[in-house]
């Protein structure tokens, strides 16, 4: 200001009339953090016993983690046999 004075600042000035306040908008959950849909019933997964140190390994043979059930499966398309270390007491 000319007499030297600052005023603070305030930060931009926001037109809220154009916010939509719609109930659905604002209990929606952004799509990052969307819950992905559970298992299907119909699905043929082959699930593992993956120790917790061993997930590594479960991994780099193309073994995949359903959030869902806490479990690694063998996915579609992936030979099981080399699984066989896992496939018990799955």
């Amino acid at each position: 200001m000319a007499d030297g004075s600052t005023r603070p600042y305030v930060g931009p000035i926001v037109d809220l009339s154009r916010i939509s306040a719609s109930p659905s908008s604002s209990n929606a959950e952004p799509p990052s953090r969307a819950k992905k849909p559970a298992s299907k019933a119909g699905d043929d997964r082959t699930y593992l016993n993956v120790p917790f140190a061993e997930k590594d390994a479960a991994k780099s043979l193309g073994a995949r983690w359903d959030a869902a059930t806490k479990k690694w499966y063998v996915p579609a398309g992936k030979d099981v046999k080399l699984f066989s270390k896992w496939r018990s007491n799955a």
